[in-house]
């Protein structure tokens, strides 16, 4: 199975706009993971993606704890 954002052969694929069977209602630029990771960065932290043997995305948002004061 191809990781996430990756065709069948593997390659990585742009994000497209209302993919034709797409289940949402429309509207969106494809942006919100890429914003995601790039937040989670600036906070020291990482966002990643797998896909389940099952179906279905798995999102994973990593951040690192802050010291307490």
């Amino acid at each position: 199975m191809p990781a996430a954002g990756q065709d069948a052969g593997g390659q990585t694929r742009r994000p497209q706009q209302d993919r034709p069977g797409d289940r949402r209602a429309g509207g969106g630029a494809g942006l919100g993971l890429a914003i995601a990771r790039n937040l989670a960065r600036t906070q020291g932290g990482e966002v990643s993606l797998r896909n389940r043997p099952e179906g279905g995305l798995e999102v994973t948002l990593s951040l690192p704890r802050c010291a307490r004061a």
